[in-house]
């Protein structure tokens, strides 16, 4: 199941995510499912970077649903790899995307994510407000079966701050589904 992890894109790395080794981002993180809910901190940190396949990747722990995650600014936007997800990369932003452009990449051999940029607003978190980019998402399998599952979510991505705000629907239609929300709390750089 896909856990999206972002921070952002592009040629303007340094404007748009907080990418630097020692950065720390705490996040507000709430699972809604089965009538239950759990409410949490986690900090994120930038812990350095790492080649993989002859390019340079900012290593992140905890990085929201992520234990451990790689993430670059290419050619063609921001990148997002995590070790569960093998050898495929997944571009999370694309570079010069305008409202309406849609995307889609291999997450497994078996799942398909599917991102369109939807539109620039502002967004109110306990880190204060930003003018964001929101990006919506899909993740499901490439053959349907009765076991198939879905996810759909959306993030919201600023510059200077990275992923500020999100929230991830599995299974959302179906009695199982369940919800996670997260938004950005606070950024501390070292």
């Amino acid at each position: 199941m896909f856990w999206l992890a972002i921070a952002l894109l592009g040629a303007l790395q340094d404007d748009l995510c907080p990418l630097r080794e020692g950065t720390v981002l705490t996040y507000e993180t709430r699972e809604r499912s089965c009538g239950a809910d759990r409410l949490k901190e986690q900090a994120c940190s930038v812990v350095g970077t790492h080649s993989i396949a002859n390019r340079d990747w900012f290593e992140v722990s905890n990085f929201l649903f992520y234990e451990k995650a790689y993430l670059r600014a290419g050619d063609d936007g921001l990148e997002f790899r995590a070790p569960e997800y093998g050898d495929h990369t997944l571009l999370l932003f694309k570079k010069g995307a305008r409202a309406g452009d849609a995307w889609e990449c291999a997450l497994t051999d078996r799942e398909t994510a599917r991102f369109r940029y939807e539109s620039q607003e502002t967004v109110e978190v306990p880190a204060g407000t930003y003018r964001a980019y929101r990006v919506s998402f899909t993740i499901s399998p490439k053959r349907r079966s009765s076991v198939s599952r879905e996810s759909t979510g959306e993030i919201w991505i600023a510059p200077g701050a990275g992923v500020v705000k999100g929230h991830i629907v599995r299974n959302p239609e179906c009695d199982g589904s369940s919800t996670l929300s997260f938004s950005l709390k606070k950024i501390e750089t070292k």
